[in-house]
């Protein structure tokens, strides 16, 4: 976590502390074991009795993380640098139990910052009610702002998450036979990425022939490949609590010229779009800047206005600055972006981690060659 860029965004934003529910940023300030594992279960019920939330105080480095009495051990023990309470989960309220412990640390009066994005209607209003005298103040863009710059131990970890997925999927893609289905194919994927002990996202896909320009559509189990199929994978996947993102081709049999040429011109886009990236950039400069070399090669993007470039990565599989043609968020040195320009109609896509440096940026994937179409 980078307390320090936190503490220095809490000034100057006048706030006195900030207590976070969504599970992203919880795993950001406190490494919580479990708040991710039980997000989708716990943390975005409307009337959930196991909430978790973390409190930061300005300038100072503990947080405080509040679990319910089920969490407990296992958070005491494994969350990083933390105070941890707890309450009786399905017999105490747990926004009751927040207010007490915030009227505890702070008088009333105070600037308190919350995830408004994240925060319940129903919890919000019941915490208003608790607590009439202290001012509360949105703070999404604020952990945007000071997640969106990576910290050295994250840089290694999102590296190590990218790199166990292409060791997964140039492992998937070298047992791959003719007349496997996509289905196979995919399962396989997957199957391999559990055994190096990464998550998949449920978004992630495999498609082979026409079938790639319909974007995250399920694959299918009839659907087999044969000689002069194009095959393209978009996965998410993370280990460790860190996100990869990314995209791989193969064709099946010795590749058309059309195929290689197509390949190669996207490989140049690719190329270019990634030495463009420095500090000081809109992400609109860098949209415009992919698709004016597309144009140059003769190709162009299948979704000409409505979709992104890239993206930055963490927590989460987009996180901002978003590559979009409206998008004028600056790009920042230490950044982390993934960088997927498509071309054609069939859909011809890499998609690859950058860090950016002060001069230039910095692929970070090494373990799949994408300078070539991978056979099968």
């Amino acid at each position: 976590m980078n307390n320090s860029k936190l503490d220095d965004l809490m000034d100057q934003a006048k706030l006195d502390l900030i207590v976070l529910i969504s599970a992203e940023n919880i795993f950001y300030l406190t490494h919580s074991p479990t708040i991710l594992r039980l997000k989708d279960f716990q943390q975005t019920r409307p009337n959930s009795s196991r909430l978790i939330f973390a409190i930061k105080e300005k300038n100072k480095t503990k947080p405080i993380l509040i679990v319910p009495e089920f969490d407990y051990k296992i958070n005491k023990k494994y969350s990083n640098n933390t105070k941890t309470l707890c309450y009786k989960q399905y017999f105490t309220n747990p926004i009751v139990f927040l207010s007490k412990i915030l009227k505890s640390i702070i008088l009333e009066k105070k600037r308190i910052g919350i995830e408004f994005s994240s925060f319940p209607t129903n919890y919000y209003l019941l915490l208003k009610e608790i607590l009439p005298l202290y001012k509360f103040l949105d703070i999404h863009n604020l952990m945007e702002d000071v997640r969106s710059i990576k910290t050295v131990d994250e840089i290694k970890k999102i590296k190590k998450t990218v790199n166990l997925m292409d060791k997964a999927i140039f492992k998937s893609f070298s047992q791959t036979k003719v007349h496997d289905s996509e289905f196979k194919i995919h399962i396989n994927i997957i199957k391999n990425l559990y055994e190096l002990g990464c998550f998949p996202d449920k978004s992630s896909k495999t498609h082979v022939g026409k079938i790639m320009k319909e974007v995250h559509k399920e694959p299918r189990t009839n659907k087999y490949i044969n000689y002069g199929d194009l095959i393209r994978t978009d996965f998410s996947a993370s280990f460790k609590g860190y996100v990869g993102n990314i995209s791989r081709m193969a064709v099946v049999g010795k590749p058309t010229k059309i195929q290689v040429d197509t390949y190669n011109k996207l490989c140049f886009i690719h190329k270019k779009t990634i030495d463009f990236v420095k500090p000081g950039k809109k992400a609109s400069e860098i949209w415009e800047y992919s698709h004016d070399i597309m144009k140059s090669e003769g190709v162009f993007h299948p979704i000409p206005k409505g979709t992104m470039i890239g993206h930055s990565i963490g927590l989460n599989v987009h996180e901002e600055p978003m590559i979009l043609k409206n998008n004028l968020k600056i790009v920042k040195e230490k950044m982390v972006l993934v960088i997927e320009p498509v071309i054609c109609n069939d859909f011809y896509q890499i998609q690859d981690h950058i860090l950016v440096g002060k001069e230039r940026s910095k692929k970070f994937s090494s373990k799949f060659n994408t300078n070539q179409l991978f056979v099968i």
